[in-house]
């Protein structure tokens, strides 16, 4: 049976380096190794990384839908979600949870969330002056933490509903510690609950007080439930399936807490992400916003989406930085054959899309920042895949694009910002997602004013 090449270095070293420094400890193994190769993180089962086109493609293949699960490849995320998550769930259930899960996420109500998307960045960046240095990544969580539990439940400026947010943005944000990630897959008896000065008991204490909170707002929509509301928990106590049952109480906990869970950080991340980029190619930010700018005063969400050159900055910008490192890992439930390997049952085999997205062949010059590889020219769903494919594709990618691309059409045009520290940034763990270190910190030079006559594109 051929199999490919083990990582030599110790189980607990690359532990550390997957922890601390993923993007290294990855390209370090596809220039050892190649195209395909297995890790051991500590004391788990060993995992099989894939960077090949044709390798995802077969990952990502209905033909293989049945016999690959992931959601229990994810065991550490069901303490966080819960087990009804549509994140880890598989089978039927799975293809359940989804269908119910992704007609809010996308479709006519879209161009109200982009609205709102729209008046929370004004509202975040409306006190900044020429002057003032910025850490950018802090001003883009609380954007997308307050488009993110808006959108959600609806949330107005009551006691009870501001208190669900602190709460909501305290749990999640003790996941971004990478030593307690990385503690936590090295000692699972941290996870456990040994008192409230435990890192378990901790979690405990949090989980119950926004369990409270999140019930008691499941069973106030639930009173006053109207159709007309848009806020997606609506939408979701709404949608039924094919046999009209609709999602209990506990199953509305977990797919919510998923929303947010994958909603927050990781929009925040890549959308600094995308202004550093923006920001460190000169030519990139100047066509960008003689396209904005074009657009003239107030234009619609609809108009700001389908700018192409926007599109391929956001695009590019994925594609050099993409919250994770890898997409979601899958089991296999019988022998199967990938790129010549063959991987008997209960093997764990993960999509590596950093090495697919900065692969020579299919992205010339890969480490360069260019928007241009996105202007006609597609690439497949093997070759560019930011938001996972196949049968787990982002039911929220949809959001999560639309949302990067109205955040930055709404800064950029107006504050003329440049990099506090220009050159090259580096990266660190922030729980799953691969942040800018430092935030991406900037000055805002001068309050911008963009072109006021709109154009037609394309014209001069």
């Amino acid at each position: 049976m051929k199999y490919p090449p083990f990582v030599e270095d110790h189980p607990q070293i690359q532990l550390l380096k997957w922890t601390f420094w993923p993007i290294e400890f990855l390209e370090d193994c596809a220039k050892r190794y190649g195209d395909c190769f297995v890790v051991r993180f500590g004391n788990v089962k060993p995992s099989v990384f894939f960077s090949h086109p044709d390798a995802i493609a077969e990952l990502f293949s209905s033909t293989h839908a049945e016999i690959l699960d992931s959601g229990r490849a994810q065991p550490m995320l069901k303490m966080v979600l819960g087990k009804h998550s549509t994140i880890l769930l598989d089978g039927q259930e799975h293809r359940r949870h989804r269908q119910l899960i992704t007609p809010p996420l996308h479709g006519e109500r879209m161009r109200t969330y982009g609205e709102i998307i729209s008046q929370i960045t004004e509202q975040v960046t409306q006190d900044w002056q020429p002057g003032k240095s910025i850490v950018l990544h802090s001003y883009l969580s609380d954007i997308t933490f307050k488009v993110i539990v808006k959108t959600i439940f609806g949330l107005r400026e009551t006691e009870r509903d501001q208190s669900l947010g602190v709460a909501v943005r305290k749990f999640l944000d003790a996941f971004k510690s990478p030593l307690l990630y990385y503690l936590a897959a090295t000692l699972p008896i941290l996870q456990a609950d040994l008192g409230p000065w435990s890192p378990g008991g901790n979690y405990q204490k949090q989980i119950q007080k926004l369990d409270q909170l999140m019930f008691a707002m499941i069973q106030d929509h639930r009173k006053h439930l109207n159709p007309a509301h848009i806020d997606m928990l609506t939408m979701l106590m709404l949608a039924t399936d094919e046999t009209g049952a609709s999602l209990s109480d506990v199953e509305l906990r977990d797919e919510l807490l998923s929303l947010l869970f994958a909603g927050y950080d990781t929009s925040s991340t890549v959308t600094s992400w995308a202004f550093y980029y923006i920001h460190a190619n000169p030519a990139v930010k100047a066509r960008l916003l003689e396209e904005l700018d074009r657009l003239g005063d107030n234009p619609s969400p609809s108009e700001i989406v389908k700018l192409p050159y926007l599109s391929a900055v956001c695009s590019e910008s994925l594609r050099m930085r993409s919250a994770v490192p890898s997409s979601t890992p899958r089991i296999n439930k019988a022998p199967i054959c990938i790129q010549g390997y063959e991987f008997p049952p209960e093997s764990q085999l993960v999509p590596a899309q950093h090495l697919t997205h900065h692969r020579p062949d299919l992205y010339p010059d890969p480490y360069r920042f260019n928007p241009d590889r996105f202007l006609n020219h597609p690439h497949s769903p093997s070759e560019f895949y930011p938001y996972g494919g196949g049968a787990r594709f982002c039911a929220g990618a949809a959001f999560a694009g639309y949302q990067m691309k109205l955040i930055v059409a709404t800064i950029l045009p107006k504050y003329q910002l440049e990099l506090a520290h220009p050159g090259s940034i580096k990266t660190m763990r922030r729980g799953v997602n691969i942040a800018p270190k430092g935030g991406v910190k900037m000055v805002l030079k001068q309050i911008r004013v963009p072109a006021q006559k709109k154009v037609p594109l394309g014209l001069s």
